[in-house]
């Protein structure tokens, strides 16, 4: 095989390891906080800022979470993942380099935007490394785990705002919404990643309290953010009103799964699945909205 085929191979097992649906739903994020904001302001003036935000933003993800994929490779092998790293396709070193090759150019990306993109980027990275590496990753506890995934979910939201340079009431709403859901529902991957957590020594709801109680826990914190999103959506910004009632029905899908019995065997991964595709449908809705009233 010729290297310049062995490299395109090796970036494309990059690529499926950074998770493609994850990489789509943090541009959606990014996307959707640009085109609230410039709603708010009546239009984007400059496209320039907003691509090279948007290169950023996929540039750190697509870091974050290969060197995620790096560090999970015991946990991943446990479980029986058939991602590129855990399945011996993508070489862990490789993977490593091409995670901070991508992290470094995310850098200067930001730097071109402007001060509170750098301030974004360089909390989107820390977060996602501090996660997965050092000597206390904070993946390993729950409440570190929502920590960082909320300034994941910001960080990108920040990166909208900063590529228009306007910061509307509706983007911190939805931002702190998400970033709550994706803290909370993001819970749900644990439940079907019980034994590769309890040989990395990761104290998730599953390993701790068993499977009934991390359910029902889950459920419930997700309802909470449901809630509080559309309340806050009632009071202050009620453009996002029909956004946070596809998250309701998001929350309340994700609770049936969660919690009601259901004949026959169910994929393990179906909660998270319904998390995640919930992102993408009140991301979608809040788009819809925007192009109505414009």
């Amino acid at each position: 095989m010729s290297r310049s085929s062995q490299l395109t191979k090796t970036l494309a097992a990059a690529l499926v390891e950074s998770r493609p649906v994850v990489q789509a739903v943090s541009l959606l994020r990014f996307f959707t906080a640009v085109v609230l904001a410039g709603t708010a302001i009546g239009g984007i003036r400059e496209l320039l800022p907003v691509l090279t935000s948007a290169t950023a933003v996929f540039l750190s993800a697509f870091a974050v979470y290969l060197a995620n994929g790096v560090a999970d490779v015991v946990e991943d092998r446990a479980n029986g993942s058939r991602r590129p790293i855990a399945s011996g396709r993508l070489d862990e070193r490789h993977a490593a380099l091409l995670a901070a090759a991508a992290g470094g150019l995310a850098v200067p990306f930001a730097l071109s935007v402007g001060p509170p993109a750098v301030v974004a980027v360089t909390a989107y990275l820390a977060a996602g490394i501090a996660y997965s590496f050092g000597p206390l990753p904070l993946k390993n506890r729950v409440s570190t785990f929502m920590s960082a995934v909320a300034v994941l979910g910001v960080s990108t939201y920040a990166l909208g705002v900063a590529a228009v340079g306007a910061l509307p009431l509706e983007v911190v709403v939805l931002a702190l919404s998400m970033s709550g859901w994706m803290a909370c529902g993001g819970l749900s991957k644990d439940l079907s990643d019980v034994v590769g957590d309890r040989v990395a020594g990761r104290r998730t709801w599953p390993v701790v309290f068993g499977m009934r109680v991390a359910r029902r826990a889950t459920a419930g914190a997700t309802v909470l953010v449901a809630i509080g999103f559309g309340v806050a959506a009632a009071l202050v910004a009620p453009l996002l009103v029909p956004a946070a009632l596809a998250a309701a029905a998001g929350a309340t899908v994700l609770v049936a799964e969660l919690l009601l019995p259901q004949e026959g065997a169910r994929p393990a991964r179906r909660p998270y699945q319904v998390f995640m595709w919930t992102q993408y449908a009140v991301h979608l809705v809040v788009l819809a909205t925007c192009l109505l009233v414009l």
